[in-house]
């Protein structure tokens, strides 16, 4: 099995595809880190489009990765990560 590294997600978020799949695969990893969530939504494929929020998560417990209660989540691809949070607060 081939171990993830940091060259890997960098070079995979440089793909044109990534921008659809990136929310699925936060949507799995969510999955993956709490026992039982109440309710998980990542627009993923041409949903990342539409406007508002990326993903939303109601976890009866938190984690250190997703917290306790309702949260909604904003998510990209984009190498300015500076400008993409003042655009979208």
């Amino acid at each position: 099995m081939k171990w993830i590294d940091g060259t890997d997600l960098v070079q995979w978020a440089d793909r044109r595809d990534s921008q659809g799949l990136l929310p699925e695969v936060v949507r799995r990893l969510v999955y993956a880190t709490l026992p039982a969530p109440r309710r998980v939504e990542f627009r993923s494929g041409e949903g990342v489009q539409y406007h508002g929020w990326d993903g939303y998560v109601e976890a009866p417990t938190g984690t250190v990765q997703v917290p306790e209660g309702i949260s909604g989540w904003e998510i990209g691809t984009s190498v300015g990560i500076r400008a993409k949070a003042n655009e979208d607060y």
